[in-house]
């Protein structure tokens, strides 16, 4: 009778376990960043479920803004750290770039953080690269 009744206690914690990613923040404002010059900012998530977070993949939009975790799985009550570096090369005035984060979070499997602010011109020379579309992509193996 008391195994049963342990039994009741402990299934509905084994049936709603799970990792839970949460972000501290979703967005990241450089500023104004001369041309030229490169920025990194470093992105926190925290694991508040009770199930180990696997951080599956992280896709950036494109091939001036690369994104790599610094470790892919996380505890439960820890924190990782997505890292973050923007390139400007060939790009002035406004920008955004969006990352993607995929997780085995099963509420929230897919998240986006986003990096921008402002490119300025170092020069007033007018010349500028070629345009960058490459796709930045990590994959947890």
């Amino acid at each position: 009778m008391k195994w049963a009744i342990t039994l009741l206690f402990l299934f509905p914690t084994v049936l709603w376990a799970r990792p839970k990613a949460q972000f501290t923040e979703s967005r990241y404002d450089f500023g104004v960043l001369p041309q030229g010059s490169t920025t990194t900012h470093t992105f926190s998530v925290k694991n508040v479920g009770d199930k180990p977070l696997k951080i599956e993949s992280v896709k950036t939009t494109c091939g001036c803004t690369v994104a790599s975790p610094t470790n892919s799985l996380i505890a439960p009550g820890d924190v990782g750290q997505i890292q973050v570096t923007f390139d400007p090369q060939g790009r002035l005035g406004d920008i955004s770039k969006q990352i993607r984060v995929e997780t085995n979070d099963p509420h929230h499997p897919m998240s986006f953080l986003t990096i921008g602010g402002t490119v300025a011109p170092v020069s007033h020379s007018g010349v500028m690269g070629p345009p960058h579309n490459e796709v930045n992509t990590y994959e947890s193996k």
